[in-house]
């Protein structure tokens, strides 16, 4: 962010003219604040000698696998005001507008947000000067929120436990004692005979080692290139990417404009975030009851 204390910060100026930085009022009279909304400096572009330039306040390059929030302040006061626009550079290099503001705000600092979606290479307020010296377009308290892609992690862990299987040692002895006959005429002598029969111990042992198994996910936001392509400001293209239809044989009655509408008793007194709009002519050739849509371009799901 940038609070313009002591200049514009890491920003770059690549518009015709450069904006400036200034504490109290403009040099000009009838336009610009009388100080700033915050701390006692802000950017400004100076109008005089300057009519229908560009004022470009480009951002540092952003880091793509991040979102970004965006708030600052702004002063828009005088007769013949221009225009200001807050865009986004997509990863091919195409400048996509989130936010735009024109004409006469009156003499009060007012306040708007953004959000930047991850994929984003820069960030820039785009302005334009109006037809004269009461123009100057200020920016105060620019704020830039970055906002980290997420990262999950899950773990699994397989035991496989340790079975031992032992026979024990059987033995099995066999004795036969030894008798000894004595006669006078005869002797008889039997042998004592032993038999041991003996099993061999038998020990079976299956050890199965401990396995881990770890599964990283990673969950990195996607850059919303097709959900930019939702907005609309209806200021410099009517409807953006939204296409108009209506009833056969009629004209299409979706119209963009500023101020009021032709008919009194309806419509609004002009726009309300810009200085154009679209809206629905109810007036003839239309017939009540006509059916009017405006469409969407596809977007990914």
């Amino acid at each position: 962010g940038c609070d313009f204390e002591a200049g514009i910060c890491s920003w770059t100026n690549e518009g015709e003219v450069a904006w400036g930085t200034a504490s109290g009022a403009t040099a000009s009279t009838g336009t610009g604040p009388s100080g700033a909304n915050e701390g006692s400096a802000y950017a400004y572009t100076e109008a005089s000698w300057n009519s229908g330039k560009t004022f470009i306040l480009e951002s540092p390059a952003l880091t793509p696998t991040s979102s970004y929030t965006v708030s600052w302040d702004y002063h828009m006061y005088g007769g013949d005001m221009g225009s200001v626009k807050f865009e986004v550079e997509t990863a091919d290099g195409t400048w996509v507008e989130l936010w735009s503001m024109a004409g006469d705000q009156g003499d009060q600092w007012d306040s708007a947000q953004a959000n930047v979606p991850a994929g984003s290479q820069a960030m820039r307020f785009y302005a334009v000067t109006g037809q004269s010296y009461r123009s100057d377009i200020c920016l105060d308290n620019l704020v830039v929120t970055e906002v980290s892609a997420s990262t999950t992690t899950t773990s699994t862990t397989t035991t496989t436990s340790t079975t031992t299987t032992s026979t024990t040692t059987t033995s099995t002895s066999t004795t036969t004692s030894t008798t000894t006959t004595s006669t006078t005429t005869t002797s008889t002598s039997t042998t004592t005979s032993t038999t041991t029969t003996s099993t061999t111990t038998t020990s079976t042992s299956t050890t199965t080692a401990q396995v881990t198994t770890t599964t990283v996910t990673t969950t990195t936001t996607k850059a919303k290139q097709d959900l930019m392509a939702l907005q609309c400001g209806f200021e410099a293209n009517e409807t953006c990417a939204y296409q108009k239809s209506g009833p056969n044989k009629r004209p299409m009655a979706w119209r963009g404009f500023a101020g009021r509408t032709p008919s009194p008793g309806t419509g609004p007194l002009g726009a309300y975030s810009g200085s154009r709009y679209m809206y629905l002519e109810a007036s003839e050739p239309a017939l009540p009851g006509d059916v009017h849509t405006l469409t969407s371009p596809s977007v990914a799901v």
